[in-house]
């Protein structure tokens, strides 16, 4: 393999899977935000200077007002969708703290792994589905 190869052009996005007793939290993303229409975990880009796990933090606050006291790392999706590539960093969010409250009052829920229908989330977030399901049951 030559040293010459491009640098990787994927975006970097950090998500966290926020769960209590045994359900995720989704949110239902308005249709005029990127990759919208569809129930999707908090997050969002990786800034210069923050690792994926220090994104995942604030993005988690951000988002939903909360914070976890236990982050742990479940799985990094490749994913190109034709409107650009993405890695997708996701975190499980465990012990959690703060009052709910959604960026934007989107519509919310607490949904155990297995009733996430794969074809209501982003294209991105099947494989994180899939793994999701496997470490939670």
């Amino acid at each position: 393999m030559s040293s010459d190869a491009p640098a990787s052009t994927a975006l970097d996005i950090a998500l966290a899977v926020p769960v209590r007793d045994g359900r995720v939290l989704v949110a239902f993303r308005s249709p005029d935000r990127p990759r919208g229409g569809c129930w999707a975990f908090p997050g969002g880009k990786i800034e210069p200077d923050e690792s994926p796990l220090d994104a995942a933090r604030r993005e988690l606050l951000e988002e939903t007002g909360l914070s976890a006291e236990t982050w742990l790392p479940l799985i990094v999706v490749d994913h190109d969708d034709g409107g650009g590539a993405l890695r997708l960093h996701t975190y499980v969010a465990e012990e959690l703290s703060g009052t709910l409250a959604i960026e934007d009052g989107e519509a919310h829920a607490w949904r155990a792994p297995g009733d996430l229908r794969a074809e209501d989330m982003p294209p991105a977030n099947r494989a994180i589905l899939n793994a999701l399901r496997w470490r939670l049951g």
